[in-house]
């Protein structure tokens, strides 16, 4: 239903800023408002009513101030729809133009009631319905034609009929399908010479919708790839130079719009370019016969084709190395045979040849190979100016680079200490005509010597040297290190002095000494480079020294020479040190056989032989046990006591006496060789222990040679890790359970073997622990406010004792906290004393004599609640209105209110991109609208809005669409009416003055509409908003009269439309020619190619143009020059441009 209604006769003293539409259907019980915003005009259109029903309607005013009373509301209305005849939205209507292939719509919006039926015509020829290339529909509101793939015949007027019983409504809506040109035709070549020809062509006969801007022509020798000749050609014929005499070419000519560019035409036949004669073609086989440092003696074959005319001479040209050819030397008659002369010693130079005839110069002979101008026949010289002798650290690179002369040019070979040299590894030799570059790269002292250079070839052979020094540190001294001289406080080294100085003066010795004892090197004195021996002083007797000697240049120091063995500081001789530790290779219950290694310091003397002594475990006392010789360093000890322990250790004999005791051999009981294992049983006793607490077993077991101990339980060998701590030594083993769970459990077998048997034995370990946890699920039922019913199932592992009961524990979501709920021997339990609507979770523990089992708990938490629920989520809250400190809100109930009535609202806000809501309301509101107070002024906010029944606060509604707390923007105001700045004969300039009143938003732009005289509506010109206050309005016919209007459009919408201005007739005014400087830039030309100059101007009548080139007038009757004038442009054309056209 549309409304309209006059505005109240009262605005408050404040600007009525729109109205709000109210509804209220029959037997309804109050109004609901119809537009969330207030709309700005005194009409409106309620949409979203029921058919068949009726409605009042009243509304309500707003100014900046608040709402007004509501109106009286009108008599009921009844809903149903109006017959009517179509009429057409002529505005919504536009003209089309299109791309070929593209799709194409022509939407026809209408009102009319019952729905029309569509007829359309293109051309004014009827479009059958069953022609596959367009589809027709007809909605409700619109008529719809669509083109799937437009193309060029689809160009024209459309007319469309909508009919109905109630009558009928027309409209045209004209269609432009823009395409590539159709190919030009009759390509035709004439005026053929030696390199040009003129091209001609005839123009398309569909240009596709656009001006022919140019042509494209292009060429190719048949069988090759096209090349563009020129792509800027307005005329239908061009000039074309340049090719080639004696080739075959193709044309082809491409017309292009503003679309692309057409298909070709081709010429029907390759065209030949070529003269009457032709030029000679190349002479062969050019060759140097003899040469000098200043001239060659060249022959060659004459050319196989003349061209149609005698040779009268030939053209000899050179060209330098990175040089352009250039002509030498001109002969007058057809020998060929020629000497150039004037060359440039050391030059390289090619030469080739042209042959002449008639025609003029014919095409260039191959070029000779490369030619240096030298002599003929020379013995080599080697330039010793660049061998000077080069010095290099070692590591680094020595380069040579030597050049000889001679012709031809000679062999150069490097050798170094009678060897030849060739390019490998560190060594690069590379050699071109009269030059060597020698490199060694990495280079070390190996390499230091005098290198030999020779040169070689037919005529004679030379040699030259060269020496390269490695510098590099020197070599180890040469060895021995003697030692002699040795006394209690110090001894005398010497040396010799390195095979290899390392190239460079030995400037001193370092001298060092280690004690041996710390292993730390220390200098001790530097001795003068011609200087081999130095007395080291301030040893400490009794001390063992290593001495070490390194040499030293000025590139550093060189490895050092060591002595061989330390050097004891002592007097001549003393008692010899201790041995190695007997060790036991052989016993049984009364003897060990013992072997040991020699002392290493023997005290100056000779080994005379061994003393063994023995002790048993308990005695302080070393005694003799047996003497063996020098050579032997092994023994027997006899007559030992079964079961006792003993210790033995050895001293060594020299002429000094005996020496230091080795260490011990450690303890040996006597006893036999070999003993079938037994194991104590003693302390194997079975055992009953708590989950968490700690066993033990330690158990003897005897055997011979110790047994290997073996600790099972199940079957499964088990070893040291986290449940358990083995330790297994000689005769004993130690067993720990370190934390026993009740998964340890069972029999323990421990078996003992060695090469003489085993024995097995077994003990029990029982471990008593808390029951598993009780089997889920926790089921809960029978949920009320005050509280509900668990149920579990009991757990799988008693932990070895009765379960004795289960304890029963609630969590309250708002504490946070367990708290006992109560005790159970049965797997069920009646919760009560539940806090209604507080979310609680459950967990149950099975009890025994040893403790409690982990928790069982519900897998998510349940209200405390009576069955019915909370309030589904309201409608989304819209704001209706706002202002710097306030916004209003309407909403809508839940669809579901959870089994209880809606009692009120609670409204939520917050600012966008903030988490956490507040509340805007004290209290539940009991209304589906509220204004929410207290905003901040520039801040952006989001709204939500929460139902609330008997059973609580419900889901909150989805947020409102973002809303700013500032003031509200409007549509702009009207802007003043246009008037018309200039006129020619199919446009008119307008420009108006901005609106008073911008609605609080900036003008984005304007709209300009028009309407022919005697025509029943405005129609927008412009697509989009033009951003100033003038336009150019164009496609107008000349001599209609025409009115304007403007329409300024802000970011909330459209103004309302200007004053129209008075009737405009449409005809050109006179004006004076104003060109377009800006479009007219200078060019630069090749000569024999097109130029055009085109010069834009505006100027009413069309002007006349004359030309001048440097000051003097071109003639219109100028041949050479071509010149017009359109409506819009001066143009002159040169179709083929010479120098005298600068």
């Amino acid at each position: 239903v549309t409304l309209s209604w006059k505005k109240p006769s009262n605005d408050g003293g404040s600007k009525i800023i729109g109205y709000v539409v109210e509804k209220k259907p029959k037997d309804g019980k109050k109004f609901e408002p119809c537009n969330a915003r207030p709309c700005p005009e005194p009409t409106y259109t309620v949409t979203g009513l029921k058919e068949g029903e009726e409605y009042e309607f009243r509304v309500v005013a707003v100014n900046e101030i608040g709402e007004s009373p509501p109106s009286k509301a009108c008599p009921l209305v009844k809903v149903e729809e109006q017959p009517d005849k179509p009429r057409i939205d002529a505005n919504a209507v536009k003209d089309i133009t299109v791309k070929a292939g593209e799709e194409f719509q022509i939407v026809v919006p209408f009102t009319g009631f019952p729905k029309p039926e569509a007829t359309w015509t293109l051309n004014d020829k009827p479009i059958s319905p069953n022609d596959k290339h367009f589809a027709s529909k007809v909605d409700e509101d619109k008529a719809v034609l669509t083109c799937p793939s437009a193309a060029r015949g689809d160009t024209g007027p459309y007319t469309v009929m909508l009919k109905n019983p109630s009558g009928f409504d027309t409209i045209k809506c004209n269609v432009t399908v823009l395409d590539r040109p159709s190919p030009p035709s009759d390509v035709k070549a004439e005026d053929v010479d030696a390199s040009s020809l003129t091209l001609k062509w005839s123009p398309p006969k569909d240009d596709g919708g656009a001006e022919i801007t140019n042509y494209v022509v292009e060429k190719r020798e048949p069988g090759q790839e096209w090349t563009k000749v020129n792509s800027f050609v307005t005329k239908p014929e061009l000039k074309v130079r340049n090719l080639i005499t004696g080739k075959k070419y193709e044309f082809r000519v491409m017309a292009e719009n503003q679309n692309g560019r057409s298909d070709p035409a081709q010429t029907d036949s390759p065209v030949l370019v070529k003269n009457p004669y032709d030029k000679a073609k190349a002479p062969s086989d050019i060759e140097i016969e003899d040469y000098s440092e200043n001239h060659v003696d060249l022959k060659w074959k004459p050319p196989l084709d003349d061209g149609g005319a005698p040779i009268t001479g030939y053209i000899i040209e050179k060209k330098e190395k990175f040089g352009n050819w250039e002509p030498c030397l001109k002969t007058d008659n057809a020998a060929t045979k020629a000497k150039v002369e004037g060359l440039t010693k050391g030059k390289e130079y090619q030469f080739r040849v042209k042959a002449v005839n008639k025609a003029g110069p014919g095409e260039p002979s191959a070029p000779t190979k490369p030619h240096v101008a030298k002599e003929k026949f020379l013995a080599p010289k080697i330039n010793r100016d660049t061998l000077h002798p080069v010095t290099v650290r070692a590591g680094n690179m020595a380069r040579l680079e030597v050049e000889a002369a001679g012709e031809p040019p000679p062999t150069i070979t490097w050798s170094f200490a009678g060897k030849p040299l060739e390019s490998a590894n560190d060594c690069k030799i590379e050699n071109e005509d009269y030059k060597s570059n020698f490199q060694l790269r990495h280079t070390t002292r190996a390499q230091s010597g005098m290198y030999k250079i020779t040169a070689t070839n037919p005529y004679g052979t030379d040699e030259a040297e060269v020496q390269i020094n490695v510098l590099d540190k020197p070599s180890k001294p040469e060895g021995p290190l003697e030692v002699n001289d040795v006394k209690p406080d110090s001894c005398t080294l010497s040396w010799r002095a390195p095979k290899d100085d390392g190239g460079l003066p030995i400037e001193q010795y370092v001298v060092e000494q280690q004690d041996t004892e710390t292993g730390i090197w220390t200098p001790v004195t530097r001795v003068s480079g011609n200087k081999t021996e130095c007395t080291v002083s301030n040893l400490e007797p009794g001390k063992r020294y290593n001495f070490r000697v390194k040499a030293v240049n000025e590139e550093g120091n060189s490895e050092p020479l060591e002595t061989e063995k330390p050097v004891l500081v002592k007097k001549p001789f003393d008692a010899p040190g201790a041995p190695g530790a007997p060790a036991i290779t052989d016993y049984d219950r009364d003897f060990v056989q013992l072997e040991w290694d020699a002392p290493l310091r023997d005290g100056g003397a000779p080994i005379t032989g061994y003393i063994i002594e023995m002790k048993d475990k308990y005695s302080p006392n070393w005694v003799k046990a047996a003497e063996v010789p020098a050579d032997a360093c092994q023994g027997k000890v006899k007559g030992l006591i079964e079961g006792e322990k003993y210790e033995f250790r050895v001293k060594a004999v020299n002429k000094a006496g005996p020496g230091a005791a080795s260490e011990s051999s450690g303890l040996h009981t006597a006893k036999p060789k070999s003993v079938k294992p037994q194991i104590d049983r003693t302390n194997l006793i079975p055992t009953k222990v708590k989950v968490g607490h700690m066993v033990n077993f330690d158990v003897k077991v005897t055997g011979e040679p110790p047994p290997k101990i073996v600790w099972t339980l199940n079957g499964k060998e088990i070893g040291t890790g986290p449940a358990y701590q083995i330790s297994n030594e000689d005769h004993r083993t130690n067993f720990t359970l370190v934390k026993a769970s009740r998964k340890e459990s069972g029999v323990y077998k421990i078996t003992a073997t060695n090469s003489a048997g085993s024995d097995e034995a077994e003990v029990e370990i029982e471990v008593h622990g808390p029951p598993s946890t009780p089997n889920g699920p926790l089921e809960v039922s029978d949920v009320h406010k005050d509280g509900c019913t668990l149920k579990w199932n009991e757990p799988d592992d008693d932990g070895g004792s009765p379960i004795e009961g289960y304890e029963i524990e609630k969590l309250d979501e708002e504490t946070g906290r367990w708290m006992p709920c109560g005790k159970a021997t049965k797997p069920c339990f009646e919760v009560k004393n539940l806090t209604p609507d507080h979310k609680y979770k459950f967990r149950v523990r099975a009890v025994n004599k040893d403790g409690q089992s982990d928790d069982l708990e519900t897998d998510r938490a349940i209200v405390a609640k009576n069955p019915f629920d909370t309030p589904d989520a309201p409608g989304q809250p819209k704001a209706t209105d706002w202002g710097p400190t306030f916004a209003q809100l309407e909403w809508t109930p839940p669809l579901i209110d959870g089994g209880k009535p809606v009692t009120g609202y609670i409204i939520e806000k917050r600012e966008v991109g903030q988490p956490d809501w507040t509340k805007a309301t004290a209290a539940p509101v009991t209304n589906t609208n509220f204004t929410v107070n207290n905003l901040i002024e520039g801040k952006t906010y989001e709204f939500r809005v929460s139902a609330v029944n008997e059973g609580g606060v419900g889901k909150p509604s989805k947020a409102s669409a973002p809303v700013k707390a500032e003031k509200r923007k409007f549509a702009p105001g009207a802007p003043d009416m246009p008037r018309p700045e200039k006129i020619t004969k199919d446009s008119v300039t307008l420009s108006w003055k901005k609106p008073s009143n911008d609605g609080g938003s900036k003008i984005i732009g304007y709209v300009v509409e028009k309407k022919p005289k005697d025509g029943k509506k405005f129609e927008p010109c412009n697509a989009r908003p033009c951003p100033e206050p003038t336009y150019t309005v164009t496609g107008l016919k000349e001599g209609e009269e025409y009115e304007f209007r403007v329409v300024a459009v802000n970011e909330i919408g459209e103004s309302p439309p200007s004053k129209a201005c008075p009737l405009v007739k449409v005809e050109e005014q006179p004006d004076k020619p104003r060109i377009d400087a800006n479009a007219v830039k200078d060019i630069t030309v090749k000569a024999g190619e097109e130029f055009q100059i085109v010069v834009p101007f505006t100027g009413f009548p069309k002007p006349e143009a004359t030309w001048t080139l440097n000051d003097k007038p071109i003639s219109p009757n100028d041949k050479h020059f071509a010149s017009k004038v359109d409506e819009d442009k001066a143009v002159l054309t040169c179709p083929s441009a010479a120098r005298g056209d600068t």
